[in-house]
């Protein structure tokens, strides 16, 4: 629909808001971008009202949200899943499980002019509220640091910071004076172990000790998440003389309930070349460090803004969709593929044999007993049983040969797959997969 606004100074009057506001075949983001016009004009208020009924009423979702969802998906973006893990360098490995908010979720898009002052970040070609890869990445090293701050014992502080700077990279603020940098809380944290971390640091990419920490990426990948619901919380500061709300300050949110998709690649890519035993001894240490980290960040500090307020916290079960996948042969399956027993034949069949040794019951009842002239009821009896017996052997031997032919090959699968179903159960089950990769490597 091609609109001719008529304006004052630039401003929609209040004819053309109407028609805004009554149009039914604009989406919900094009209706709200036209709104946002009346920012500046005395329907500000109006503007405003129009545009938490499209949000109440579930509008955004059903006309704006979940038709470009739709799209993203057809196109394969949504990253609900990491496919072919088995092609990227050994013990590589996935996580994919989707979460439900306990309450909601908070965050600031960088859009410069808007209905409301806090709108949602969304992505910038489907509009669908998201939580971007460098969200994810802070969030997480976040809830890792606060592990580390935690550690009181000096050898291992030093020990989990090395492996958190080869998870998430170069810590913010290594080269700079920043009093609120990463690199400043951790040495002031444990100013006596600084020195080891950074021999550490240079040990693992041979670097000299007489020269600057090496800049390098983290071994995380991170993925978007994608949300499909939007709505709207209210803060109203409230006055301290007369005790009452001043001024409403509003804030588009994912609310508390909806469910997303969270996807994290981990590669070991700076250990090409090493020991398998090294490759395997980082890969089930950074896993153990990713589960705690990524349970303290869903269940305790959250993620997305305002954290410190309780918003961004998720369930901490999530159903049977966790999945955790490593370039690794799982080397638990040994035990479950057994060689199986050869069938026997049957004695009907070998007790008829007897009397027919070179009998191979190829030809039916009638011609077998011209064949041995008889026709004796008995005889027929005992060939219709013996028969049918052999042909359920026949049956069995080559389900049998199938079987153990399977059995010879390669015992063990390809790829390690763990399923889980909550926070404490991944942990479980991550703790179990690194203990048997240490006895591997014993």
């Amino acid at each position: 629909m091609k609109w001719e606004h008529q304006t004052v100074y630039g401003s929609p009057n209040i004819e053309t808001m109407s028609q805004i506001m009554q149009e039914r075949n604009i989406d919900p983001f094009t209706r709200t971008s036209l709104l946002t016009s009346a920012l500046a004009t005395p329907f500000k208020e109006l503007a405003r009202a129009h545009y938490q009924v499209l949000i109440k009423n579930g509008k955004f979702r059903s006309q704006g949200i979940m038709p470009e969802y739709n799209h993203l998906t057809t196109l394969g973006l949504d990253f609900s899943s990491i496919k072919a893990i088995d092609i990227l360098p050994k013990y590589s490995w996935s996580l994919t499980f989707k979460f439900c908010l306990a309450k909601p979720y908070l965050s600031r898009d960088d859009v410069s002019y808007y209905i409301i002052e806090n709108p949602l970040r969304k992505d910038k070609v489907f509009m669908v509220p998201m939580v971007a890869p460098s969200q994810w990445k802070g969030a997480l090293q976040s809830a890792v640091i606060q592990f580390l701050i935690r550690e009181t014992n000096k050898e291992a502080f030093a020990e989990q910071r090395y492996r958190s700077t080869l998870l998430f990279g170069d810590e913010k603020g290594t080269e700079s004076e920043d009093t609120k940098c990463v690199t400043k809380l951790l040495n002031d944290q444990n100013p006596e172990e600084k020195e080891l971390y950074e021999k550490k640091i240079k040990r693992h990419f041979l670097v000299d000790n007489d020269k600057a920490l090496p800049h390098h990426a983290g071994r995380l990948r991170f993925y978007p998440t994608f949300f499909t619901e939007i709505g709207l919380e209210v803060i109203n500061p409230h006055d301290r003389a007369r005790k009452v709300g001043t001024n409403p300050i509003y804030f588009e949110c994912v609310p508390a309930g909806a469910e997303a998709t969270f996807t994290l690649l981990y590669v070991p890519f700076d250990l090409m070349g090493r020991q398998e035993t090294e490759i395997r001894s980082h890969a089930a240490n950074d896993l153990r460090m990713v589960a705690q980290g990524l349970n303290d960040m869903f269940t305790l500090y959250g993620f997305g803004a305002k954290t410190s307020s309780g918003y961004g916290v998720a369930e901490e079960t999530f159903g049977d969709n966790g999945r955790l996948s490593v370039n690794a042969k799982d080397q638990a399956e040994k035990t479950k593929i057994e060689i199986p027993v050869e069938p026997k034949e049957p004695e009907i069949v070998h007790n008829f044999r007897e009397s027919y040794p070179d009998e191979d019951f190829s030809e039916n009842i009638n011609t077998w007993l011209q064949a041995h002239n008889t026709s004796s009821k008995q005889k027929r009896k005992n060939f219709r049983e013996a028969k049918q017996a052999y042909q359920d052997y026949l049956k069995l031997k080559e389900k049998y040969q199938t079987e153990k032919k399977n059995a010879e090959g390669e015992p063990v699968k390809l790829t390690t797959d763990r399923m889980f179903k909550s926070f404490p159960e991944l942990i479980e089950k991550v703790s179990n997969l690194a203990s048997c990769w240490r006895q591997s490597n014993e």
